[in-house]
């Protein structure tokens, strides 16, 4: 099942988003139960719940909750518009809610593997645009800061490995990418 409901991005989440920690350690109980409040794999999915925010792949809204709260915001190009969007709605009192009934099939980002550089930056550019949105200057400087080290960590890391490596067309093509991530 793909996680399709979680708790709002906190100024701890993009840790554990940008290391991904859930990836490293899928079963260590103690990050598990750390992870639980912000990635939908950890809790039981066989009953009804209120969530902070659904993926906007099957979403279903009633006209009045589009009235009160408006369409999508249109600086989000990608990602994130639906976590803003949610978060809004509470704002204004609405509930939204995970229903486990409901079952739809989600070729998860194939659009996006056309082009995974530009996905890539406007990933990382809605998150910006988030944080500075509820968080402020700080946490947009905050998220910044992450992006950067992270992706200068891992361009380090593909620089170490690029004589042993048998792919080097798919490494330059990374490194490109995380460049144009880290320059914004």
């Amino acid at each position: 099942m793909q996680p399709s409901a979680y708790s709002f991005p906190n100024l701890i989440w993009p840790l554990f988003h940008l290391m991904r920690i859930r990836v490293w350690f899928p079963t260590n109980k103690l990050i598990r139960r750390a992870l639980s409040k912000y990635f939908t794999h950890y809790w039981e999915h066989n009953k009804l719940r209120e969530v902070d925010w659904v993926t906007g792949a099957c979403i279903m809204l009633r006209k009045e909750a589009i009235n009160s709260v408006g369409l999508l915001d249109e600086n989000f190009f990608l990602y994130f518009e639906e976590i803003d969007w949610c978060r809004r709605a509470k704002e204004k009192g609405w509930k939204i809610c995970f229903l486990p009934e409901s079952e739809v099939v989600h070729h998860l980002e194939q659009s996006a593997k056309l082009e995974r550089e530009r996905t890539h930056l406007e990933r990382y550019r809605s998150m910006l645009y988030y944080y500075k949105k509820y968080y402020g200057w700080w946490g947009l400087v905050w998220v910044r800061c992450l992006i950067v080290g992270t992706f200068l960590l891992k361009i380090s890391i593909l620089y170490m490995t690029y004589p042993f490596n048998k792919s080097r067309k798919e490494i330059k093509q990374k490194l490109s990418c995380y460049w144009r991530v880290v320059k914004g």
